[in-house]
């Protein structure tokens, strides 16, 4: 709105900006989340970690219990980026359906 020109004062953009970012941060900052896969005998698996994103994988529904250790082991890694971060919030946001699974951030 005009900080960089003088128009509103450097606090003010401030607090816009912060609470833009306070609005798109995810609520879980390390979680799984938990959806349909490619058939009805499978879940597809999203991991973000400490708010990055670790990659995604997909693991038979009759072995997802839950369990963190087996969601994570079949999580292939991929490149964290802007795009992506973009992509996981328009899907919190607006998809229904799916499960966040949350845990303990590991970095």
């Amino acid at each position: 709105d005009g900080a960089c020109i003088g128009k509103e004062s450097p606090q003010s953009y401030n607090e816009k900006a912060n609470k833009l970012l306070d609005e798109h941060r995810c609520n879980h900052q390390s979680f799984f989340i938990i959806d349909a896969g490619r058939n009805a005998n499978e879940h597809a698996v999203v991991k973000v970690d400490c708010g990055k994103y670790i990659g995604y994988g997909y693991i038979d529904i009759d072995c997802n219990n839950g369990n963190v250790e087996m969601l994570d082991d079949c999580i292939r890694p991929y490149s964290d980026n802007r795009d992506i971060q973009q992509i996981l919030r328009h899907y919190l946001k607006n998809k229904n359906g799916f499960e966040v699974l949350p845990f303990g951030c590991n970095s």
